[in-house]
């Protein structure tokens, strides 16, 4: 009975995947998947590279004045400020990422179990239908050994002398 209720849960599960609603996401969600988007890029690398580069030829060769003269202490404490912020907003992403895979993978799994069974439904009615193709054609060879005898009995007579009381 347990197993029975199951798998309507799971027959539920698997056809209603498509029905739910858009996952419902907040203002903070929103900005941290934008976040790790743009942080996961090659662009952003490559921008973030060359304003490192300017920052630190700017304050290396400055005619006039040096604002962060090396060993850069003003953009250590911006990158440190930037990782300390980025870290965890790229966490909160990836963890609504593993929910979302979590969910689909309960999905599939559903879907598997589902297909399953169908398998299996399919597998034990083309074994009927093999049974009962093999008691057809069982029938059909002994009505035909009958056949044949009766097709034998008749040619040993017409091969014979006739009819036996022909003569």
């Amino acid at each position: 009975m347990a197993q029975a209720e199951t798998m309507r849960h799971v027959d539920r599960a698997a056809t209603n995947r498509a029905a739910e609603p858009e996952e419902r996401l907040t203002r903070g969600d929103k900005v941290a998947d934008h976040v790790t988007r743009h942080i996961g890029s090659w662009r952003f690398i490559l921008v973030y590279f060359a304003l490192l580069m300017v920052w630190m030829g700017v304050n290396t060769v400055a005619w006039i004045r040096h604002w962060d003269p090396y060993p850069f202490i003003f953009l250590n404490l911006i990158l440190s400020f930037q990782g300390a912020f980025a870290a965890p907003i790229i966490l909160m992403s990836q963890n609504r990422q593993e929910e979302r895979d979590r969910l689909a993978e309960r999905y599939d799994h559903a879907i598997n179990l589902r297909a399953e069974r169908e398998v299996a439904a399919l597998q034990t009615r083309m074994e009927e239908l093999g049974r009962a193709s093999l008691a057809e054609v069982t029938a059909l060879r002994t009505e035909q050994a009958a056949l044949r005898s009766r097709l034998e009995a008749l040619l040993a007579v017409l091969e014979g002398n006739g009819p036996r009381g022909s003569r």
